[in-house]
């Protein structure tokens, strides 16, 4: 059996079931007191608001839409299996229901459509919104390339005096940075291990932008480096 049969089969056998559904969703807008030229507008909202959010299952979407469109696949698909037996139920037993019942009845049904409305806008609101998020074109990638340390000759470090290191140093002015407690292996730990080593060999420190380029962090990051390689210093 080749696939266009299969589709044909498929396609035939839908076509029936939304006419058999029609049917009795036609004659329950009936029983629920609705005017002749809006009760198709009961089987439509149904079945037809259950096929939109059947294709959205089916589409590469993003999982928690693709379950918001499920559930709401279930739950149409219900209400219309609901609505059909409430009807043949009521033409079986001679129609011979308490007005309590058919008031509850007529209810429940004209709830359906604003229901099944706020449901799909609700749905196709947030597949646009993921399509478009999906389209946006991506932020480029930030620059980490290290930025260079300026070297001193080796002629020359020891002439630099050790006061230049000091002033290079960048707490934060006028407040105080939280003084983190960096573990082995970490940027906060090699930063301050590059700092040390710059003090050592008497070098000019880089600026907290610079140092947060170097090590790939943001500068307040950075400019907490600095403050606790002052404070332990």
């Amino acid at each position: 059996m080749g696939p266009g049969v299969v589709i044909t089969a498929g396609l035939v056998a839908t076509a029936a079931a939304l006419y058999a559904s029609y049917d009795g969703l036609w004659h329950l807008a009936e029983l629920a007191g609705w005017s002749k030229s809006t009760r198709k507008g009961l089987p439509l909202t149904l079945d037809v608001a259950a096929v939109a959010a059947g294709v959205l299952v089916a589409r590469q979407l993003g999982a928690e839409l693709r379950a918001l469109a499920w559930r709401g696949v279930l739950a149409l698909v219900g209400a219309s299996i609901a609505g059909n037996a409430v009807y043949h139920v009521y033409v079986v037993t001679g129609g011979n229901w308490p007005a309590e019942w058919m008031a509850v009845l007529s209810i429940l049904v004209s709830a359906v459509p604003a229901l099944a409305a706020g449901y799909l806008i609700h749905l196709f609101a947030r597949m646009s919104a993921e399509v478009q998020l999906a389209d946006a074109p991506s932020e480029p990638e930030p620059d980490r390339s290290p930025v260079p340390v300026p070297q001193l000759d080796n002629e020359h470090q020891d002439d630099a005096p050790e006061a230049e290191a000091e002033t290079n140093v960048y707490p934060m002015p006028g407040q105080r940075e939280a003084v983190a407690v960096y573990q082995p292996g970490t940027i906060g730990e090699k930063g301050i291990e590059m700092l040390i080593q710059l003090r050592r060999a008497r070098q000019p420190f880089p600026t907290p932008a610079e140092l947060a380029l170097s090590l790939g962090c943001s500068d307040r990051y950075a400019r907490g480096i600095f403050e606790t390689y002052r404070k332990s210093a």
